[in-house]
């Protein structure tokens, strides 16, 4: 088998769901397909395989704007042998610069695939040493040589990029929004976290929603309006049953009057808060 690239994607919550779990699953997918397509990146599949998703392509792209994903590797694939495996740590070895620390971590996550993951880490580990000498540091370490063994394929990569985790956006009820300040964002963005879908989004004080939009990555339909419109004309007309505001204890308006649940995510949160957890999405898509 020719050696391959592509994406590995891991998931922690979804995987607590049981008998949900797979629409779950299939929903991140639809969602991960969703984003490429918008994104324009080219790749032959996005399959499921052993509580992993792997995106077939050759391109590198951040996937942290897809809420559900743990995080997710850049990785080479080929068929498992034992005895290329040796070679690819002999090339990890070559990569070495002098006296950089290194680490071997192995996880066999089809148990009928090769050794036990102790033993493959030790005989790659030796190969490594034996050809650099560089010291071996299993905490604080300067490269990983890292395999993942499912679906009879090796997967060889360095590194594993965070993400918001979370659960993916459709997986949980359709609720309104009316946004009009950067804590109406990042409310939105706590409850799509949480596998909402905001619908239909009111836009008011010409606000500059492209953060928003650079998460709302689902199939869903998704209204957004730019009327100068009341709050409360806007409940009504639309005839809504929930809706998402940005407000804290601070901040808190009881204008709204009407029968309609209101889910405040930002409830406990200081304005210090606020801002240091909007940085953590901007920096995440720049």
């Amino acid at each position: 088998m020719e050696e391959k690239k592509c994406i590995i994607v891991r998931y922690s919550e979804i995987a607590l769901k049981g008998k949900n779990r797979a629409r779950f699953e299939n929903r991140l997918i639809e969602n991960i397909k969703f984003y490429l397509d918008k994104e324009k990146v080219k790749y032959d599949k996005v399959i499921k395989l052993n509580s992993r998703i792997l995106i077939l392509t050759e391109i590198i792209i951040n996937l942290k704007p897809v809420f559900g994903i743990l995080n997710y590797s850049n990785a080479t694939y080929l068929e498992y042998d034992y005895e290329i495996l040796k070679e690819k740590a002999e090339k990890f070895a070559d990569s070495l610069k002098n006296k950089e620390t290194f680490r071997v971590s192995v996880q066999r996550i089809d148990k009928n695939i090769g050794k036990k993951s102790v033993d493959m880490e030790r005989d790659f580990g030796e190969i490594i040493y034996e050809k650099t000498k560089n010291p071996v540091s299993l905490k604080e370490f300067d490269r990983n040589f890292e395999i993942e063994l499912f679906g009879g394929n090796s997967y060889i990569f360095e590194g594993k990029i965070d993400c918001f985790g979370g659960l993916p956006i459709g997986t949980d009820l359709n609720t309104s929004s009316i946004i009009s300040n950067k804590k109406d964002i990042l409310a939105n963005l706590l409850m799509m976290r949480r596998g909402v879908v905001p619908n239909p989004i009111l836009i008011k004080e010409n606000m500059d929603i492209s953060l928003l939009k650079n998460f709302l990555n689902t199939p869903s339909k998704i209204d957004i309006i730019k009327e100068n419109i009341d709050e409360k004309n806007f409940i009504i007309e639309k005839k809504l049953r929930s809706i998402i505001k940005g407000e804290n204890l601070e901040g808190i308006n009881e204008n709204i009057k009407e029968d309609i649940l209101i889910l405040r995510p930002l409830i406990n949160m200081t304005e210090k808060d606020i801002d240091e957890e909007l940085v953590k999405y901007y920096g995440s898509v720049n």
